[in-house]
């Protein structure tokens, strides 16, 4: 799949959210930051554009699922080091 290709299918792509989603990520996100919970209104953040972006990449090509899938757990994988790096740290 070539750049333009992925090009053309995000600028013709619609992708229609729950409202009940977007409600409970406002909600969590937004009790996390009253609290001083930084790093779990972050990856609650992740999680749900990463549910939100699944949403999209599984309508679309086959192929199109494994990178999502493999970035998505690379991401998941850095964070969860860098927490505990910090932690251990006394950050």
């Amino acid at each position: 799949m070539t750049f333009s290709e992925v090009f053309s299918v995000m600028e013709g792509a619609s992708i229609s959210l729950p409202v009940m989603e977007i409600t409970g990520l406002i909600t969590i996100v937004s009790l996390c930051l009253v609290f001083r919970y930084n790093r779990i209104g972050l990856v609650t953040a992740y999680l749900f554009a990463y549910r939100w972006g699944w949403l999209f990449v599984s309508s679309q090509y086959q192929t199109a699922r494994i990178p999502y899938i493999w970035f998505g757990g690379a991401v998941a994988a850095l964070t969860v080091f860098s927490m505990i790096r910090d932690t251990s740290l006394g950050e």
